[in-house]
């Protein structure tokens, strides 16, 4: 078991910048773009009826699962609108929806088919920002759904019909913004309502084995609030095991529990050599190497996401990743 991905999408400044497109997600129809977050940063929205969002997770497909995602909705309901669709491919096999009741239901099959699950009204809102958990477990006879809504448990049913294939992604559409997002593989992982924290790199560190594009401050070129300025600014090197570690900004005034820390690098190469590099993460005395990832010529995105911290083994201290420094390394 397992939390797959934390997206805030701080880091989006267009609907193809890398941070909208990164590994799992994609994006479709020319209203798919961004807006303000609820706190801050950034948050995904749709606002045109050819805009949709597809989270795919890796591994295939999962009977079980939780998640969680702000939403906010344009549009009032009329009659049921769906808010996320369970697929298989392609293929909807349930929708949660919500009317103009602020009733959220469960249903089977495409076109809001079979209602297997419902909420009283009163609910789901229109033009407020809100926050949606989710813990499913798919089967055709004992199927379990629980709903929260800013971390108040609006159902729980059992014993339900949820079809009889297990969903490969979650899809959105129908003028919706979202920020926020987790996803784990089984359907005791609720994590409660939280928000995601971008921190930006502040200062060069002695482990500085990389080259500016430009002055002698690495942290200055990979401080970009958007998370990628193409080449703009940025660091190099192609010298296997070099290493660019940096302090980052501190969490805000006031918060009091971490849940993960997640590491993310925009990275390429730009030459004809196989190249790899992986992301390290430095917390106390110990330096945690991420998955080695190859590059290619256009730049992608790399995340490793850490619940514990490595240092200690215990959940991560506001203090100790205020400390915690972040780099990219060459592996090949």
């Amino acid at each position: 078991m397992a939390i797959l991905v934390y997206e805030g999408w701080d880091w989006a400044f267009d609907r193809t910048s890398p941070a909208l497109t990164n590994t799992g997600f994609a994006f479709s129809g020319s209203a798919a773009g961004i807006r303000a977050g609820v706190f801050g940063g950034r948050a995904v929205e749709m606002d045109g009826g050819d805009a949709s969002w597809t989270y795919t997770w890796p591994g295939g497909a999962l009977g079980s699962m939780s998640f969680g995602i702000r939403l906010f909705a344009f549009v009032k309901a009329v009659g049921d609108t769906d808010v996320i669709q369970f697929r298989n491919g392609t293929t909807v096999l349930l929708q949660l929806s919500q009317n103009t009741h602020g009733i959220v239901r469960m249903h089977r099959g495409a076109a809001l088919g079979t209602i297997v699950a419902e909420t009283g009204p009163g609910y789901m809102r229109h033009e407020a920002w809100q926050y949606l958990e989710v813990e499913m477990v798919r089967d055709a006879a004992v199927g379990q759904l629980r709903l929260w809504l800013d971390g108040v448990q609006i159902l729980d049913a059992s014993g339900l019909n949820l079809g009889a294939t297990n969903p490969t992604n979650i899809f959105m559409t129908n003028l919706h913004a979202m920020d926020d997002f987790y996803f784990a593989n089984t359907a005791t992982e609720r994590q409660g309502e939280g928000r995601m924290q971008g921190l930006l790199p502040t200062a060069d560190t002695a482990a500085k084995a990389w080259v500016a594009s430009t002055g002698t401050n690495n942290a200055a070129m990979v401080d970009d609030p958007s998370g990628f300025n193409s080449d703009t600014d940025f660091v190099r090197s192609a010298t296997v095991a070099a290493l660019d570690l940096y302090d980052v900004a501190d969490l805000p005034a006031g918060v009091a529990t971490v849940k993960s820390v997640k590491t993310r690098r925009v990275s390429r190469k730009d030459d004809a050599t196989v190249r790899s590099l992986r992301t390290v993460l430095k917390s106390g005395a110990t330096s945690q190497n991420g998955a080695t990832a190859a590059q290619i010529t256009t730049y992608d995105i790399f995340d490793d996401v850490y619940g514990l911290d490595p240092n200690t083994g215990a959940a991560w201290a506001p203090s100790a990743v205020d400390a915690a420094q972040v780099g990219p390394q060459v592996v090949a």
